[in-house]
């Protein structure tokens, strides 16, 4: 099936060699403010990824890529789960000896399945990244974007929102990395959001992190609340585009 597909891809003048092809799986068992199995979710545009899935990607050309999640969560008894199809576009806008300017549009379509009752909709975004390294194991980051997304059921209805974040990351050993980040969030219309995390990832081995993170997060709308918990990745290719960490479709 896969060369089925790359075949037309390369009929259509759009495929190249499926570098990122490959699956992955992230998880986050949170125990503040309730004990649970986080869903995917996205509260900033971190690249880092956030919730619990196991994804598949595939390029469609060297900075393009697509793919599909499917995304459980437990809370309280219940089961949730929703699914994403998605393409991401990532393009290198400046680069230097200590760090780099990245843009990303980003197309996709969230389905939630359980609990009921059904719903489906479109997205769009843009969103600008920046790195710069400031000491030998020290990296400073950030980035701003826009999204839109149009809800088809259980009701139609049109969001958007203008987000921003900045983030440290120190690399405390070739294995250890530590991170404070912080985010804003503001659906236009209702109240701004923000989310502030610290975190501390370990590489098992290439491809496979477990990590520690604790913050505080305020969602709009929604009071303030402490959070806990403790989350991993493994990535089939790690480092190619489209994986956990590297823009996720």
């Amino acid at each position: 099936m896969k060369k089925t597909l790359f075949a037309v891809l390369t009929t259509l003048g759009i495929g190249s060699a499926a570098l990122a092809d490959g699956f992955s799986i992230t998880g986050n068992l949170q125990f503040l403010p309730e004990l649970g199995l986080v869903g995917g979710q996205f509260i900033t545009p971190y690249r880092s990824y956030r919730g619990t899935a196991v994804n598949y990607t595939f390029s469609l050309t060297d900075n393009i890529v697509a793919g599909a999640s499917l995304r459980p969560g437990f809370f309280a008894g219940q089961l949730v789960l929703a699914s994403r199809v998605g393409v991401v576009g990532v393009a290198k806008l400046n680069e230097s000896n200590a760090g780099y300017v990245e843009g990303a549009i980003r197309f996709g379509s969230n389905q939630v399945i359980l609990p009921g009752p059904f719903g489906f909709d479109f997205d769009a975004g843009g969103e600008i990244f920046i790195t710069q390294r400031i000491a030998d194991a020290a990296v400073l980051y950030g980035g701003a974007g826009l999204d839109a997304t149009l809800l088809l059921t259980p009701a139609v209805s049109l969001n958007a929102a203008a987000n921003a974040y900045a983030g440290l990351k120190l690399e405390l050993t070739r294995e250890l990395n530590a991170y404070l980040e912080g985010g804003l969030r503001y659906p236009f219309g209702l109240s701004l959001g923000y989310d502030v995390t610290a975190s501390l990832y370990y590489t098992i081995l290439r491809g496979l992190r477990l990590g520690l993170y604790g913050g505080y997060v305020s969602q709009s709308g929604a009071a303030g609340a402490w959070k806990l918990g403790i989350a991993g990745e493994w990535t089939e290719k790690p480092e190619t585009l489209g994986t956990p960490g590297n823009y996720l479709p």
